[in-house]
């Protein structure tokens, strides 16, 4: 039995990291789920809603929502580095050692890192 903190999921099956946590849920299957297996993944489940089951979090009563798991996909988190450039400047102008425009080149470049899912 896995304890899953619930996250909506986008168009791909694949929880929505930016989202709040919607509530927790028990998830149950006829074999052994080792939780080390798990423990700070994200994964999409695919079974049917038996019922609640109470509980506690903390210590603090829950009513968990009970689901017989039939697939599971785990997922990793990994860090994208998006990179942008801006093209348009010219080189040094007309007073350079070389008369004219300069060839252009990559000045000013901007990097983002943002989190992905992937399988």
């Amino acid at each position: 039995m896995l304890e899953i903190a619930v996250l909506p999921l986008d168009s791909y099956a694949k929880p929505d990291i930016e989202a709040n946590y919607q509530g927790r849920l028990l998830a149950r299957q006829s074999g052994f789920l080792d939780p080390v297996n798990y423990r700070n993944h994200f994964v999409t489940i695919l079974g049917t809603i038996q019922g609640e089951q109470p509980g506690f979090i903390n210590k603090v009563p829950y009513n968990f929502l009970e689901v017989n798991m039939q697939g599971i996909q785990v997922w990793h988190l990994r860090e994208v580095v998006n990179t942008t450039y801006n093209l348009w400047d010219y080189g040094y102008g007309a007073f350079w050692p070389e008369p004219g425009w300069g060839a252009p080149y990559y000045t000013n470049a901007v990097s983002q890192v943002t989190p992905e899912l992937v399988k």
